[in-house]
């Protein structure tokens, strides 16, 4: 794409063709619509944040990047991780075989070139607050599974998304934003910005707990058009927590970005949703002690210790205080908006939103297929890293910047093996079981003959001879090979690529 001359500034040749002209401002109505659906891979939060990152939507700089030769990769905007940790260490040989039958796989460390710093640098970290404050509520789905043995592609990728659509929409009524997708499971929080301390979030847990216990009571026992109950139904259920989360992201420029959140609400909802039952929603003894404070909860539950259940799908154990009454009427719709003056800043844009979407669900928004359509099931070899590492927050930022450059670093490691062998990045997340990271070969690029023995296992093998050599960092890896539901999962407005299934439960 080639610009002409000042006289005719006001238009962009496309391919070199005076006959096909575009202004700016078509070429910006083009990219606009794909921004914004690569942004339904993100929360709100996120892409808001992502949105005030290049150059701080400064208008003169807007136009002085529209007229130089500055390059699309941000470079006049990135912030950079403290890598002091990590360190290259010299490595021999090493090789390992796997024998299953008359497949015999080897991998030699050797084959994989060694991690430079170059390939670890940093990513540009939006602005907004590394910390914040938030009640977080864990939504868990049952029954999916099940639904994969008696419905065809079309069918099941219809019923999961209709019920996720319902769930979200729920959450987004009550102004709750989707953080992340886990399996059948996704996070959702409601963020004080301008809270001090966990006494602060009065607002934030009553409301989370209000739209807990309606998607309990409403979507419980789901029935699955064409099915009787009998056969199969889906089913819900919650954990509430709250308290401090930390932000990350961690990637590179050009392949593949994640975010990560971190803190103690996460062991919270993961603990109170391990106990809840289909139907239930319990609450972490920090979200209760919050709680207690603007709604009526009965003696036996304040007294008792722990996680404890707060509503069912057929009662509720807690009433709002008249004074909250109204939240359950405060529809706070999360949309976002896209501004800007600059074309290079939006084609960025669009570049950097794509990053955090799994390759095989940016063809859609390449060719203009419905997302939430397209899905398969597919032979998938999934992998499933496990790096020795405690991810614990402090609240200080020189120790848990430390922690981050870590992950960060684990990030770029994994990426580059899967780079050399051609394989997926599915999701890096951080949970009540630590840090995992899942890879995949089989979706759509990443299918390849003899694709176990001759990518899935080196790759495998290599990540965690990497990870020790290069980041002294022990890991543990399994891996899987299976049918699976490989499609984007979620609402029209909140979605993500998801691989689901038996084989690939962690």
């Amino acid at each position: 794409m080639s610009e002409k001359s000042n006289s005719d500034k006001n238009f962009v040749d496309i391919g070199g063709h005076g006959k096909d002209k575009c202004t700016n401002q078509e070429i910006k109505q083009s990219i606009r619509p794909c921004i914004e659906r690569l942004g339904y891979h993100l929360p709100i939060c996120i892409t808001r944040a992502l949105e005030d990152s290049p150059l701080e939507n400064s208008h003169d700089a807007a136009i002085k990047l529209e007229n130089s030769s500055y390059s699309n990769n941000w470079e006049s905007s990135k912030l950079h991780w403290d890598n002091s940790v990590f360190s290259r260490r010299s490595s021999t040989n090493s090789e390992q075989s796997y024998t299953g039958g008359h497949v015999s796989v080897s991998s030699n460390i050797s084959d994989i070139s060694p991690v430079s710093p170059i390939d670890l640098f940093s990513m540009p970290l939006p602005k907004e607050n590394k910390y914040h404050w938030t009640a977080l509520l864990l939504i868990d789905i049952s029954g999916f599974t099940k639904l994969s043995v008696l419905l065809d592609i079309e069918s099941l990728s219809k019923t999961i998304n209709t019920y996720f659509e319902l769930l979200i929409a729920e959450v987004t009524k009550f102004g709750g934003d989707v953080l992340k997708f886990a399996g059948d499971a996704f996070y959702c929080e409601w963020r004080d910005d301008y809270a001090d301390g966990i006494e602060d979030l009065e607002d934030v847990v009553t409301t989370a707990a209000v739209c807990g216990r309606n998607i309990v009571e409403k979507f419980s026992q789901y029935k699955v058009l064409g099915l009787s109950s009998e056969e199969a139904l889906l089913d819900v259920h919650c954990g509430l927590g709250v308290g401090q989360l930390a932000t990350v992201h961690v990637g590179n420029f050009d392949v593949r970005r994640e975010f990560l959140f971190l803190g103690s609400p996460i062991d919270q909802v993961s603990a109170a949703e391990s106990i809840a039952e289909c139907g239930q929603l319990v609450a972490s003894s920090e979200a209760l002690s919050i709680l207690k404070k603007t709604s009526n909860i009965s003696d036996e539950i304040l007294s008792s210790t722990g996680p404890q259940i707060i509503a069912y799908r057929e009662a509720k154990y807690f009433d709002v205080k008249d004074k909250f009454i109204n939240y359950e009427d405060n529809e706070k719709r999360c949309y976002y908006k896209l501004t800007y003056v600059s074309t290079h800043i939006m084609k960025s844009l669009k570049n950097v939103f794509s990053l955090y979407v799994h390759q095989a669900a940016r063809r859609t928004y390449r060719q203009g297929f419905n997302a939430l359509a397209d899905a398969e099931i597919r032979s998938v070899y999934t992998m499933f890293i496990k790096p020795q590492i405690v991810p614990k927050i402090t609240g200080n930022i020189a120790t848990d910047g430390v922690l981050f450059s870590m992950l960060n670093n684990i990030m770029g490691v994994i990426l580059h093996v899967l780079n050399q062998y051609k394989g997926h990045l599915r999701q890096f997340i951080v949970d009540d079981k630590g840090v995992v990271v899942i890879a995949t070969f089989g979706q759509r690029g990443a299918t390849f003959p003899n694709m176990v023995t001759e990518k899935g296992l080196p790759a495998s093998i290599a990540i965690h001879r990497l990870l020790k050599v290069d980041l002294d960092l022990d890991s543990s890896v399994g891996a899987t090979f299976g049918k699976a539901y490989c499609g984007v999962v979620g609402a029209s407005h909140r979605h993500e690529f998801a691989i689901l299934g038996p084989s690939v439960n962690l």
